[in-house]
């Protein structure tokens, strides 16, 4: 069997809604074609041949959108036979539009009767939201000495079933934890750091998403810095 491809997304796996992606996978220089597979689908999703000179091959997405979101894996063929698959790409999407309906409570996906509600009603534009952004709190404080212990929680008034903090730039700190309801509408997740040190210092953001959509998160909470001297 020929060695497995290598599979990433530039620039990251992790993208905004509407904003174009593109997913890598490198094999032998052999590679008469690439194969990109998604997640519960037979057929692959997309073929393309090797850029030229080169042993990789380029799948773009234009617009980041929620059918864009699932896992990925790649593999290629030569005249040597099939290659392994790829470890697998998990790529999400952050910020898909919902539109909560008050007197209706079902969610409405973005369309083009969204201007219409919005004339109708333009309060309605207040039940708009990625998600709805989650809030991100330290205790006791963004700025602490190197050994101690920080909490961050993650809230929101929706009720996600898991939470994610995520230190941009560093991919040693991602974290995942269920959501614990808080009171009728409040819903959160409580991350605790144990003795901090320089690695800590940077800025983190949080995220939630619903159980049986995990590649669907919410728009990002508002960036929160800490410092650890």
């Amino acid at each position: 069997t020929l060695p497995k491809p290598n599979i990433w997304a530039d620039p990251g796996s992790v993208i905004a809604l509407y904003t174009p992606v593109i997913i890598w996978c490198e094999g032998s220089w052999e590679a008469l074609e690439y194969y990109l597979h998604k997640q519960h689908s037979t057929d692959p999703w997309d073929t393309q041949f090797p850029l030229e000179r080169g042993n990789q091959a380029k799948f773009s997405i234009l617009q980041m959108s929620k059918d864009f979101a699932g896992i990925y894996k790649c593999y290629y063929k030569s005249p040597g036979g099939k290659s392994e698959y790829s470890d697998t790409l998990e790529l999400v999407i952050t910020g898909e539009w919902t539109l909560k309906i008050p007197s209706i409570g079902s969610p409405l996906r973005r369309s083009s009767t969204l201007q219409g509600y919005f004339s109708q009603s333009p309060s309605l534009q207040d039940n708009v939201g990625f998600y709805g952004k989650p809030s991100l709190s330290v205790w006791p404080s963004p700025a602490v000495t190197s050994g101690e212990s920080i909490n961050m929680q993650c809230s929101s008034s929706l009720g996600f079933g898991r939470f994610i903090l995520i230190q941009e730039g560093k991919q040693h700190i991602s974290l995942t934890m269920d959501s614990q309801q808080n009171g009728r509408m409040s819903f959160q997740a409580r991350f605790a750091l144990d003795s901090v040190t320089a690695n800590h210092s940077g800025t983190f953001r949080c995220y939630g998403y619903f159980r049986n959509d995990p590649h669907v998160w919410s728009t990002s909470s508002n960036p929160l810095d800490i410092f650890v001297s």
